[in-house]
């Protein structure tokens, strides 16, 4: 058997906490830590979840194999660029970037550094949405 994945999540809006919810529930998966700015947010899904708030996010990213960025469209170059100095498999929430020559500089990053770099894209006929 293979040790579970330690990943850690940045963002903990709407998808971020599904991601939290969802990853929770996996034995593979080992949440690390989950990032936000919202320090309330932050605090009180970690004290929920039992996973660690991260307060240093270049530490906490260099003590996992995964992230999940599932922050504002605006922060993905960023946390993207950040994470890529200490991990090779990012998960990104659509879409990747704002504008597209950020995409294809981070598409070039990708491919220069080895990264395995998925954009998450949900089909949303398939969600539940309790309204």
């Amino acid at each position: 058997m293979t040790a579970p994945v330690k990943i850690g999540i940045i963002g903990l809006g709407r998808m971020g906490q599904n991601h939290l919810r969802v990853l929770s529930l996996l034995a593979a998966a080992d949440l690390r830590f989950i990032y936000d700015l919202d320090a309330d947010n932050v605090a009180r899904l970690s004290a929920s979840s039992g996973v660690p708030a991260a307060s240093d996010l270049e530490a906490a990213l260099a003590g996992v194999d995964a992230v999940v960025i599932a922050s504002p469209t605006t922060t993905h170059a960023d946390y993207i660029a950040l994470a890529a100095k200490h991990v090779k498999n990012i998960f990104v929430e659509k879409p990747i970037t704002e504008k597209l020559d950020s995409s294809v500089a981070i598409a070039k990053m990708a491919k220069e550094h080895g990264l395995n770099l998925q954009v998450g894209l949900i089909d949303v006929s398939t969600l539940r949405l309790n309204r």
